[in-house]
């Protein structure tokens, strides 16, 4: 994407601006940005938290060194024209900071401590983008590099010893957010997520109310395949397995459940589907449905 975004740029500059020509991006923004809506929890927001903001960070700097000139699309999931506030804070202050220099950004916002494995560090590769981490915290307390953490290069290495700490008696789920601050840019924010193995239940639904019971024990769906036992690709878009997040499949946290919307089941036939559910600590899970009409039946494997 970022081959592709740079492609962009450089054409419509070399095209327009370079020859005295303004340009404005009348629109921009990710696929599915506007799938859900106004306060939903960071961790059921399309696309994933932390891979918006990279890709926002590097196509705000990209249209500032060629000199052109963006408007955000947002109809109301990030922004609320009645209250006039922003409903992710971090997303409008690394497009202002990045307005004048680069921000560092991380390989991912998210850390797993699995419940019951050994300690472990957790490294985390880092854009520092010619910036320098300044400091760690969490909350009031600051790490102490050298004790808590260590950055080799754009390494972050947060040691297991501390780790150990954020989860000692902790219940599984979110225990805590690291935040790294730069020089210059906007702060990176890291969700330590402590978690074991998802479960899915058994469940009986039809194609306008299906959702599967599930323990996310504190991990987080990145995404889900769809294919038919008898072979082929189930679902809309079926050029591929994988389906479009919230517009075919949407977790909640709150309630415990997958649910598939009744956009997915008008494009998939009678019969079994095997659907495998991705998750960001890279657990895989495998689940059946069975389409009999509009009856829905949900098998864990």
């Amino acid at each position: 994407m970022k081959k592709e975004l740079d492609t962009t740029a450089d054409t419509v500059y070399n095209t327009f601006v370079s020859k005295g020509i303004p340009v404005i991006v009348g629109e921009y923004e990710l696929l599915g940005w506007d799938a859900t809506p106004f306060k939903t929890p960071f961790g059921e927001v399309v696309p994933e938290h932390g891979e918006m903001l990279k890709y926002i960070e590097y196509f705000t700097h990209k249209v500032q060194e060629k000199h052109l000139t963006t408007m955000l699309w947002d109809n109301g999931g990030r922004f609320d024209r009645r209250t006039l506030q922003w409903d992710d804070p971090e997303l409008y202050n690394l497009i202002m900071a990045s307005l004048k220099s680069r921000s560092s950004t991380a390989e991912s916002d998210l850390i797993f401590i699995r419940k019951g494995a050994q300690d472990q560090d957790a490294v985390m590769p880092l854009s520092l983008n010619d910036n320098v981490l300044t400091s760690i915290k969490v909350g009031d307390y600051e790490l102490v590099e050298g004790t808590d953490y260590v950055l080799n290069g754009e390494d972050l290495t947060v040691k297991a010893s501390y780790l150990a700490k954020l989860t000692e008696s902790a219940e599984l789920g979110e225990v805590a957010l690291i935040k790294a601050r730069f020089n210059k840019g906007a702060d990176w924010t890291f969700h330590v997520m402590y978690n074991d193995t998802p479960v899915l239940q058994n469940v009986v639904g039809t194609t306008d109310s299906f959702a599967i019971p599930t323990a996310f024990n504190g991990d987080r769906l990145a995404t889900m395949e769809a294919v038919y036992a008898a072979g082929g690709n189930a679902g809309p878009h079926n050029w591929t397995s994988f389906k479009e997040y919230a517009r075919t499949y949407k977790p909640s946290y709150a309630n415990n459940e997958i649910s598939l919307t009744q956009g997915f089941f008008n494009e998939v036939n009678d019969g079994t589907v095997i659907l495998k559910f991705h998750f960001w600590s890279g657990a895989i899970i495998e689940y059946t449905i069975t389409k009999n009409g509009t009856s829905i039946t949900g098998s864990a494997l």
